[in-house]
């Protein structure tokens, strides 16, 4: 654990890893995926969610930001390898995988609409169809993404400690 008097040297760097392990560019490319496989699984006025046009023009400007985060994740591994220091990147993934898993749940939610209400396995009448609800995963995703705010330090912190330390910026009142 180090030295006297050096525990919040530790803790800062246990906690540095933790968000970096929180924000991992992984993470959010395979939230992504799976989100695009419901997409193209769910019916939405005849057709694929894919080809509504709302939902399509909200899936690619996320692609975006994940691709940017996947170059981000990159950028310090490269970085890290060279024993050199990625500065404030490491916060900035949790924040980053924060926006992007939030922003991946309302899509979720907006696609599976009201099946979201059914207990996993319950048929009901949605939309005038028929179906069975198959929805655990995805209201599980839509809870947790609100956790993921909190978890490693909240977003504002994140977005405090971004400012202070990483920009130089004066300490927030």
């Amino acid at each position: 654990v180090g030295n006297r008097g050096e525990g919040w040297t530790v803790s800062r760097s246990t906690l540095k890893h933790e968000r970096n392990s929180l924000g991992s560019s992984a993470g959010s490319l395979s939230l992504f995926n799976q989100l695009l496989k419901l997409a193209g699984g769910v019916v939405i006025d005849g057709k694929p969610a894919t080809a509504h046009p709302l939902i399509r023009d909200r899936l690619i400007r996320l692609e975006g930001y994940v691709q940017a985060h996947v170059c981000a994740g990159y950028y310090q591994l490269t970085k890290d390898s060279r024993n050199e220091s990625s500065g404030h990147l490491t916060v900035m993934n949790k924040l980053i995988h924060t926006d992007i898993a939030q922003e991946i749940s309302a899509i979720a939610a907006e696609i599976i609409g009201a099946d979201g209400l059914l207990m996993p396995g319950e048929t009901g009448m949605v939309a005038g169809e028929k179906r069975t609800a198959d929805n655990r995963r995805w209201v599980n995703q839509i809870f947790s993404s609100l956790a993921l705010a909190m978890g490693g330090g909240t977003s504002n912190i994140q977005r405090n400690v971004i400012a202070e330390r990483g920009l130089g910026l004066p300490k927030a009142e």
